[in-house]
């Protein structure tokens, strides 16, 4: 997923001259090209999936859920290969997707809340540095809680297909 999602960024940077909507069909383009050169594996076209749609909708400037994005890539696996489903690889790209995603919403209304003082107080209430040091610990926080939700999601898919809690799973 990260190589993946630095080829797009390599892509959207040698495009930056051209249309916007050439830019973001170009580069769902050739996210699939890539995804069919890798072999196609259920997390790789999952990931495929949901970053060529989230480029194209870009591209034709729709707002869409990343949730439901996810849902359209589970949908077209699912009836594309009905075995994909019982597949370990479905279950822990699907599950750790969803939670991560799930998370991402509830976290950033948190941050909205916890940052809420920062907005109300004047400009000069709070340092540079205060505001750095909030926004920081914030982000240290958010990959913590995001990192644990991540491995408890793929011990729960651990646990379903082997009976046993597989570390780094």
């Amino acid at each position: 997923f990260f190589l993946l999602t630095g080829i797009i960024l390599l892509i959207l940077l040698l495009l930056r001259f051209t249309p916007f909507v050439f830019r973001c069909f170009a580069a769902a383009l050739l996210v699939w090209c890539y995804v069919l050169l890798t072999g196609a594996a259920v997390p790789a076209l999952r990931a495929g999936f949901m970053i060529g749609l989230f480029l194209c909708f870009r591209g034709l400037l729709l707002s869409v859920s990343p949730l439901r994005i996810m849902g359209i890539a589970a949908a077209v696996i699912i009836i594309a290969d009905p075995d994909a489903l019982y597949s370990i690889g479905f279950h822990y790209s699907f599950l750790i997707t969803a939670v991560l995603l799930l998370l991402a919403e509830k976290l950033n209304d948190l941050r909205l809340l916890q940052s809420r003082h920062l907005e109300i107080m004047p400009f000069n209430a709070f340092t540079l540095r205060e505001r750095r040091k909030f926004y920081f610990g914030f982000s240290l926080q958010a990959l913590l809680v995001s990192g644990f939700a991540a491995a408890l999601a793929g011990s729960v898919v651990s646990l379903y297909h082997t009976m046993a809690l597989t570390p780094g799973a």
